[in-house]
């Protein structure tokens, strides 16, 4: 079966579902360029962007800055969140490119404000990702970090303490 088939007939919200597309693709050398073009389709999207996050997980390779600049682009997804999820999720196997970083910035921006707590949660841990990267965002991801960890959900702030307990930066 094509791919593009697979995730037409896979149930964005069956685990098992997508865990089992994700092994009988896995080996399929175009995989990640396939997904990455299948994310403009919106029936697509929400298969294509955990398969996307899938796959980073569990290759050695990091997203190039290309690749990393075609998923940036749907942090400003409104149809589905967890698309948005799964490429904030996706973000610590990128390498983001300096023509990438400041556009980065403002969809981050964009989703600490969402009204979702995942996307809240992931969204922080982007901005870490990125001050990694651009260390010239350290000063306001600490800020950002010392602001959430009095006024955020329990769940964002226990996503906060895990990147703090794994860098001494902030």
């Amino acid at each position: 079966m094509k791919l593009k088939q697979a995730l037409l007939q896979c149930d964005p919200n069956s685990a098992s579902d997508l865990e089992q597309l994700y092994l009988d693709y896995r080996d399929q050398e175009s995989l990640f360029h396939q997904l990455l073009e299948f994310l403009a389709d919106e029936q697509l999207q929400q298969v294509a962007s955990w398969l996307i996050k899938k796959y980073l997980e569990q290759s050695d390779v990091k997203a190039c800055a290309s690749q990393s600049s075609l998923l940036i682009q749907y942090l400003s997804v409104k149809t589905f969140w967890q698309v948005r999820l799964h490429i904030l999720q996706s973000l610590p196997y990128c390498i983001f490119s300096p023509q990438d970083k400041n556009v980065l910035a403002f969809y981050l921006r964009e989703n600490l404000a969402d009204e979702n707590k995942f996307i809240r949660s992931w969204a922080y841990n982007g901005f870490h990702c990125l001050s990694i990267q651009f260390t010239e965002y350290k000063a306001e991801v600490a800020q950002f970090f010392q602001l959430a960890l009095q006024d955020e959900a329990p769940s964002v702030k226990a996503r906060i303490r895990q990147i703090l307990k794994k860098t001494k930066s902030y």
